[in-house]
């Protein structure tokens, strides 16, 4: 489904893709929803510059957000701890689903082109977080998601919940 060698599937993606950001679009313009993530792999200039057309003939501001690893140990982790779970993969063996994740990550690097377009607003987070690009990054929103994904953490830690003592709002019958 991944190789870009297969026409039929490339075609099959590019239909997909096309009908979704329709929707969302529609989305965005007719009704009260003020934010879409087009979550799919954008990984040429062709696709980009697509997006960023038929969003900007809709006025729909555009944001792209590139996450680069080079770090094979963080991607198979990433993907025992996240791909795993997916529908692609379920009742699949774990070390027959992360050969076969690596075996897309491999057909994408084929067609691959990271973002650099001097025109659009993007975000590139490269080795979670090793690096971070931003590119006409304007207004509240994009500033935001800028800020969000860059106190992403990916490692496993504990998070612990407490209770504080007693305090006047527990003697007024409010928990404080």
């Amino acid at each position: 489904m991944f190789d870009p060698t297969n026409e039929e599937a490339n075609t099959l993606r590019e239909e997909c893709a096309h009908y979704v950001l329709g929707l969302m679009i529609q989305d965005l313009t007719t009704s009260s929803v003020e934010v879409g993530v087009f979550d799919a792999t954008n990984t040429t200039r062709s696709r980009r510059r697509f997006i960023y057309e038929a969003c900007k003939a809709a006025g729909v501001e555009t944001m792209f957000v590139e996450s680069v690893c080079n770090d094979r140990e963080i991607i198979e982790n990433n993907i025992r701890e996240t791909k795993l779970r997916s529908p692609d993969y379920v009742g699949k063996d774990a070390a027959e689903a992360v050969s076969d994740f690596l075996l897309r990550i491999r057909h994408y690097e084929k067609i691959y082109e990271t973002i650099t377009e001097d025109d659009l607003s993007y975000m590139k987070y490269v080795d979670v977080g090793r690096q971070v690009v931003m590119n006409h990054i304007k207004g509240y929103l994009p500033s935001r998601i800028c800020y969000f994904i860059t106190h992403l953490h990916t490692k496993p830690r504990p998070i612990y919940l407490v209770r504080h003592g007693e305090s006047e709002y527990n003697t007024l019958g409010f928990i404080g």
